[in-house]
């Protein structure tokens, strides 16, 4: 955000750049300030928003999560006036009118505010800018970047620039192939729950298994970069690790210069939530073609029938679980969803997921702010039940 700021209070007083390109960094700025303030909110709630260049005595007042949401969204609506449709050549991944317009639909989703987020979907739907890729895998290998189905990704390069962490260029490359690389490629720091894995149940319309479950996880059954589980010397069976964003069809290691950027948002993602969106707003049979759309892709039986709302809200979970496991989606969706807000719906989860078994409504919901950051500043105070 200090950037942000820095650009946001600085960049209008420079006379030699071009009004066209100043208005478009203006809008770069506001779109990356929303975003990391978007994040924040939706984990840590009560943050405090600073929105001016910060020195070391600067003190912000702590915002609501009401609040917060609304600045995210006066700076995308900054966002969205002064980005482009689209890039070409080397601006080829900076964020467009389309990315702000999807982050705009997020932030009302979280706030449950159904028919400002659908008409904010609509937007990105109908600008013909986006489709889903041909290949479920080519959103998180580093040959397919940038492709159709990207509405904002994080750009990443493998190259090496020197074995140091403060080497010209060591920061260009993504670390998560390293953290979640299974045990004696990478460090194992995040590992999928065995009820991903089993949350693969739609078949294919020739009767194979979802084709996106061997791309999200490495199961005891397949080789991690060309061995087998027994030659890896794993014991366990049922033990899973991350594949999705991993190197293993083009590495037989990993190091901190994996160059597959990050999907941020992808229009799969898009789509689902405006399904979402839809069926909140009774308009359940609508949300189904939308379903389809993202299920086809990977050639798994479309919805057929009707739905209660109810059903299809079960079922749009589900889709949003095979679809975008591993993607730093879930916690959002279960949020909105309205099944954290009570012990009812926690103890529905917990069932198949150990992640929620402490859990404490009222108080889990939201992360429990640093302290460092409540010693520095003795006005803020801590979430709820922290």
């Amino acid at each position: 955000m200090y950037r942000c700021n820095q650009i946001i209070a600085n960049l209008p007083t420079i006379t030699t750049i071009d009004a066209g390109l100043k208005t478009r960094l203006m809008a770069e700025a506001h779109f990356l300030r929303a975003l990391y303030y978007f994040n924040l909110t939706s984990l840590y709630g009560n943050v405090p928003m600073i929105l001016e260049v910060s020195t070391a005595t600067s003190r912000a007042p702590q915002g609501t999560i009401e609040s917060n949401y609304a600045q995210v969204l006066a700076d995308l609506a900054i966002a969205e006036a002064g980005l482009p449709t689209d890039y070409t050549g080397a601006d080829i991944g900076r964020a467009t009118k389309g990315a702000a317009q999807a982050l705009m639909g997020k932030t009302l989703m979280q706030q449950r505010k159904w028919a400002e987020a659908s008409a904010q979907f609509t937007k990105v739907i109908s600008s013909g800018k986006y489709r889903l890729a041909d290949n479920y895998l080519d959103n998180f290998t580093m040959g397919t970047e940038n492709n159709s189905e990207s509405v904002f990704e994080v750009q990443f390069s493998d190259a090496l620039q020197g074995d140091a962490q403060d080497a010209p260029g060591g920061s260009e490359g993504n670390n998560r192939a390293q953290f979640f690389g299974p045990r004696g490629i990478g460090w194992s720091d995040g590992q999928p729950r065995r009820w991903v894995f089993e949350e693969f149940t739609d078949k294919t319309t020739t009767g194979g298994v979802d084709p996106r479950r061997d791309i999200t996880v490495f199961n005891s059954s397949m080789p991690i970069y060309g061995r087998t589980y027994a030659q890896r010397g794993y014991n366990d069976p049922n033990e899973l690790f991350w594949r999705k964003y991993q190197n293993d069809r083009t590495r037989t290691f990993e190091d901190y210069h994996s160059g597959i950027n990050i999907r941020v948002i992808r229009y799969a993602d898009i789509l689902l939530m405006q399904a979402e969106a839809l069926n909140n707003l009774g308009q359940t049979a609508a949300a189904i073609p939308l379903i389809n759309q993202v299920r086809t892709r990977s050639g798994i039986v479309p919805l057929t029938g009707s739905f209660s709302q109810a059903q299809m809200k079960t079922q749009i979970l589900h889709e949003r679980a095979t679809e975008l496991a591993g993607e730093g989606v879930r916690f959002f969706d279960l949020t909105r969803s309205g099944l954290l807000d009570n012990q009812a719906g926690v103890d529905q989860i917990k069932t198949r997921d150990q992640d929620f078994l402490n859990f404490v409504p009222g108080k889990s919901a939201l992360l429990p702010l640093p302290r460092t950051d409540l010693d520095i500043d003795k006005n803020i105070k801590q979430n709820p039940g922290w």
